[in-house]
């Protein structure tokens, strides 16, 4: 939801993901996060969220805090960078995770996005397409990880609801 002129925004986010695996079959689960975002000045803004609310058993979605920032480089054009730190007792910031994007807008409401990530020393190819407005966005990503065997992937859809 926007607020202070635009410059502070909160979000809750519900999101179904799945994972088709060689390794490790097929997986489900819903979950909850919340998150605020600011923009101190205009081409950038900061952000943090609680990932993964609800505890549940689904591989790589434990509880986590997630720190971001983003470039807005032109009206249609984006750089990210994120942090995502693992919760579960306690901080585990041994198994801190990286990520780094590009998204280009095709349109007023639509976004594809592309990029990498660095998870427990393993590089991925990160994707996905966006529809999207100031309150409501629909999302599709998938996460590919590389390397010379057979690989797990990563789809989710996200149906956020920004107030």
């Amino acid at each position: 939801y926007p607020m202070l002129n635009r410059t502070l925004g909160l979000g809750l986010t519900g999101r179904y993901d799945w994972s088709n695996s060689i390794r490790n079959g097929s997986m489900d689960a819903f979950n909850l996060s919340a998150s605020i975002a600011g923009r101190p000045v205009p081409m950038l803004v900061l952000g943090a969220a609680a990932q993964n609310i609800i505890a549940n058993n689904y591989k790589n979605t434990e509880r986590s805090l997630n720190l971001g920032a983003r470039l807005d480089a032109g009206e249609y054009l984006g750089v990210e960078s994120n942090l995502v730190v693992p919760i579960y007792e306690d901080v585990h910031w041994d198994q801190l995770r990286v990520g780094l994007g590009l998204d280009a807008g095709l349109a007023n409401a639509l976004k594809l996005r592309g990029g990498w990530s660095l998870q427990e020393g393993t590089h991925s190819v990160t994707g996905g397409i966006q529809l999207y407005s100031e309150q409501v966005a629909l999302d599709y990503g998938f996460r590919l990880e590389l390397g010379g065997k057979p690989s797990p992937s990563w789809h989710g859809i996200d149906f956020r609801i920004m107030f």
